[in-house]
């Protein structure tokens, strides 16, 4: 652990605090100061659904794999009078829960997004305020191409702005995001098609849900401290804890 000087304090107003309250001049052109806690406990359930759910499909891609080698794909998927089996049913509802849970949680992670901005708009001195607007900063994630690299760049400088000092932790969970992409493209264009390696497809399929698990891990625990050391910057903390 490591200390560091916050850059925001404003000498003897911070010594009136008590009881970790917010200060009173935190504000900018985008509103003042808010705590955010709420908005982070609910992104970070939704995440951790998706992981949940990842994890569930790659349970379920093993055991196709594993059946597949054993030569009883066809009992797992369909029983004896040649209907779909609860294990066929069960991946289709799995399918669609998984989507539903990814709109869900890209909606209030972007809610986020766009209320972690504004509080760095408030945070930040006014000869050094950000150079993207929280709206700004939500829509980013929905735009084609842009979406590849500036929200990469507005998470970067959040984090910075959070007093943390290095950025790897962006850099791993944005890699790994941009990998997904070719990865997830792939696996569905194996399990959609008809000429494809089912078990080729399965791998891909596998390999996608575990880079998603490791991806969202990594973007709680980024959600997490930014929301913390922003709120002890709030209440005037003159050291935080660094993680990198």
């Amino acid at each position: 652990m490591s200390e560091w000087q916050n850059p925001y304090s404003v000498g003897t107003s911070m010594q009136s605090l008590s009881g970790g309250s917010i200060r009173d001049d935190l504000s900018s052109r985008h509103g003042t100061f808010k705590d955010i806690r709420l908005i982070t406990h609910l992104a970070v359930a939704c995440l951790s659904v998706e992981i949940l759910l990842a994890a569930i499909s790659t349970g379920f891609n093993i055991t196709a794999i594993l059946a597949e080698h054993n030569g009883s794909l066809d009992q797992l998927y369909w029983d004896e009078q040649g209907n779909d089996s609860i294990f066929s049913h069960s991946w289709d509802y799995l399918a669609d829960t998984t989507l539903y849970a990814y709109w869900i949680g890209l909606f209030v992670y972007l809610m986020w997004v766009y209320k972690t901005q504004r509080n760095t708009w408030a945070l930040s001195p006014d000869t050094d305020r950000p150079s993207y607007t929280p709206a700004w900063a939500a829509v980013y994630y929905l735009l084609p191409i842009v979406c590849l690299f500036r929200p990469y760049l507005i998470m970067k400088d959040v984090w910075h702005r959070s007093a943390s000092t290095t950025h790897s932790i962006i850099n791993i969970w944005w890699t790994l995001w941009i990998i997904s992409i070719p990865v997830s493209a792939i696996a569905t264009h194996l399990l959609d098609s008809e000429d494809s390696a089912f078990l080729t497809a399965l791998t891909w399929s596998s390999i996608d849900d575990l880079i998603i698990i490791t991806s969202v891990a990594i973007q709680i625990r980024i959600i997490k401290q930014i929301t913390r050391n922003q709120r002890l910057l709030a209440e005037g903390s003159d050291s935080l804890t660094l993680n990198h």
